[in-house]
């Protein structure tokens, strides 16, 4: 019998707002190749939950980003710096080294933009470094909104 992966796992995954529970000890494991929908009313905690998951809110007990690489369907980074120093800033942040930026710059094609301004860039590039982004940490799944 062949082990599928899961990609999304949580256990008791829990978040509150002051006296308020947004999501109580929320168990669920999503295998790769599955698909899994949230279903329920306002103020269930389906968009609350999303976000832990993204990474964009913390659980009160339970860090979930270094297995997530997330790719919003608006993508921005600081014009000012090079892709090489937005990928190095973002390896900073996921605690990602950072001799993979050139190999990812290479896997997007923009290794021949590595020095340009971000802010020169046409919307296509943007979303090849969003791509380059997510791919830091090598996460076992992928999210892009849009």
């Amino acid at each position: 019998m062949v082990k599928v992966k899961s990609v999304i796992e949580t256990k008791n995954l829990t978040k509150r707002f002051g006296e308020v529970l947004a999501v109580d000890a929320l168990n669920i494991n999503v295998r790769q190749g599955e698909i899994y929908g949230f279903l329920g009313p306002n103020g269930a905690g389906k968009t609350t939950t999303v976000k832990m998951i993204l990474g964009l809110m913390h659980p009160d007990n339970v860090e979930v980003k270094k297995e997530i690489g997330y790719l919003p369907e608006r993508v921005s980074f600081y014009s000012n710096l090079t892709p090489i120093q937005t990928l190095n800033f973002f390896c900073e942040l996921k605690d990602a080294d950072k001799s993979i930026v050139p190999e990812l710059l290479q896997e997007v094609g923009l290794q021949d933009a590595a020095t340009r301004k971000v802010g020169t860039f046409s919307k296509g590039m943007v979303q090849l470094l969003g791509f380059a982004q997510a791919m830091i940490g090598s996460p076992s799944i992928y999210i892009h909104t849009g």
